[in-house]
C-alpha cells in the first residue's frame, strides 16, 4: 500500500527487501519516486545511497551482520531531516552520516573512505501554507470566542471534534478512520483539505459522532473521556 499524497505531508518508506529483489521493481521506483521524498531498504547489508530525482533511496548496512559474510563490516547511518526554506522555496534537507565499525579501537567511526564524514542533500518540497492555530481552551480564547462554560459543558462540540482530530499524528487520525470505516474507496485522489470534511459529514450523517468522538480521546491516551457531547443526539 503506498502512502497517500496528503497536503503539507512529506513520506518516507520503509521497506524490508531491495528493490532489485523485486518482480514490480520498476514500477515500485517510479511509485516511491512519486510518492516519497525518502526511501529506506535493508535486507543486503550493502550501504548505498543514491538520489533519483526529488528522491534519496538509502540502502543500510547491518549492525549485526553474520560474522560468516564475506565482508563482515558492521555499520549503520545516522540522518538527520528538517525543513529550510529559501527565497520561498521549500526543500527537505537531509544530512547523513555513514557509520563503520572500527574492530581495532572497537568503536563505530565515520566512514572516511570514500572522502566525506557526511553528506548532504536537499529535496525540493511543494509549497504549503500552516493551518491556522485554532487550539480550544477551556476559558476564553484570547481575541475568539467562549468554547467552553463556567459549569465545563462545551459550546461547540463539533469545532472541538475537529480540533482534537488534527492533534493527533497522522497514523492515530487514520487507526480512527479505518476503525469507523469513514474511509472509502477514491479518496485517496482527493487532497487532504477535501478529504477531511468528508469524514466528519460520513460520521453525521450515520449517526457515529459519539463513536468518533470517544475514539479520538482514547487516541489522545484519555482511558476514560469526559462528557461525550455527541451521546445526548444519539
Amino acid at each position: 500500500m503506498l502512502p497517500p499524497n496528503d497536503y503539507g505531508v512529506t513520506n518516507m518508506v520503509i521497506c524490508h527487501h531491495p528493490l532489485d529483489w523485486l518482480l514490480d521493481r520498476d514500477a515500485l521506483r517510479d511509485n516511491l519516486k512519486a510518492r516519497a521524498s525518502i526511501a529506506l531498504f535493508g535486507h543486503k547489508h550493502a550501504q548505498r545511497v543514491e538520489r533519483a530525482d526529488d528522491t534519496l533511496f538509502v540502502s543500510a548496512g547491518a549492525v549485526h551482520p553474520d560474522r560468516n559474510e564475506g565482508k563482515w563490516e558492521p555499520r549503520y547511518n545516522f540522518l538527520s531531516l528538517s525543513v529550510v526554506t529559501e527565497g520561498g522555496q521549500r526543500s527537505l534537507a537531509v544530512e547523513l552520516w555513514p557509520r563503520i565499525w572500527d574492530d581495532v579501537a572497537k568503536v563505530f567511526k565515520a566512514e572516511h573512505d570514500k572522502g566525506w564524514d557526511r553528506r548532504e542533500f536537499r529535496l525540493p518540497l511543494p509549497a504549503w501554507q500552516p493551518p491556522l492555530n485554532t487550539e480550544v481552551e477551556t476559558d476564553a480564547v484570547p481575541g475568539g470566542t467562549k468554547e467552553v462554560t463556567g459549569e465545563g459543558k462545551i459550546l461547540n462540540p463539533k469545532r472541538r471534534l475537529v480540533y482534537r482530530f488534527h492533534a493527533l499524528p497522522y497514523i492515530r487520525r487514520l487507526e480512527v478512520l479505518t476503525k469507523l470505516k469513514l474511509v472509502a474507496e477514491g479518496d485517496q485522489d482527493l487532497r487532504e483539505e477535501e478529504r477531511n470534511p468528508l469524514y466528519f459529514r460520513r460520521a453525521e450523517e450515520n449517526g457515529i459522532l459519539a463513536q468518533l468522538w470517544t475514539a479520538v480521546e482514547q487516541q489522545h491516551g484519555v482511558d476514560l473521556p469526559g462528557e461525550n457531547p455527541f451521546l445526548r443526539k444519539s
